[in-house]
């Protein structure tokens, strides 16, 4: 295909993810730029990466927020593995009441 062909978004994986993407506005001026040959293939993914990119900026900040704070992972960590003992023991307590053991 050359960038002077229309296209056809409706057998278009990347243009499935603008649907998920990017505002509805824009899916609908790309699905007419392609199927008119306004865009190419090229410019819809580099589009598409950057809803992307855009999308998961939160959970990137997120993610260099505990990569420089790893004694606050540690501690959630450890609250966590005292609440899921806690729970293990009552478990088991339960069934070795009810095995008779």
């Amino acid at each position: 295909m050359r960038k002077s062909d229309p296209g056809n978004p409706e057998i278009c994986n990347v243009f499935t993810f603008h649907g998920l993407y990017s505002p509805q506005e824009k899916v609908t001026q790309i699905d007419g730029d392609c199927r008119g040959a306004g865009i190419g293939c090229t410019d819809c993914k580099k589009m598409l990466a950057q809803y992307i990119a855009d999308d998961l900026s939160p959970v990137h900040e997120r993610m260099d927020y505990y990569s420089n704070h790893l004694a606050e992972i540690e501690a959630i960590i450890e609250e966590g593995n005292a609440k899921a003992t806690k729970i293990a023991r009552q478990t088991m307590d339960e069934v070795r009441a009810a095995v008779k053991i």
